[in-house]
């Protein structure tokens, strides 16, 4: 997961996890309440879903909603900077 926000060229100074939470059937506005995060997050959380929230130098927090793919391998499948 790292490796890919890194070579997008995001870094994330001394990352912690804070908080990890399975994703419910309305996490999707933890993004944005509209239908769109709505129909994003249907076809994107469908089951094995989490929030993720990670808290980096300087007050900087980003919520991660992870999900699985067809290898079990676990994806970013949106992000959101809250702090």
């Amino acid at each position: 997961l790292w490796d890919g926000l890194n070579e997008a060229g995001y870094e994330i100074m001394n990352p912690a996890v804070s908080e990890i939470t399975e994703a419910g059937p309305e996490s999707y506005k933890m993004f944005a309440d509209t239908w769109e995060a709505q129909i994003f997050y249907k076809k994107y959380a469908p089951g094995n879903a989490y929030l993720v929230r990670v808290k980096g130098d300087g007050e900087r927090e980003i919520v991660f909603l992870l999900n699985r793919d067809k290898r079990d391998d676990y994806k970013i499948a949106a992000w959101r900077i809250v702090k």
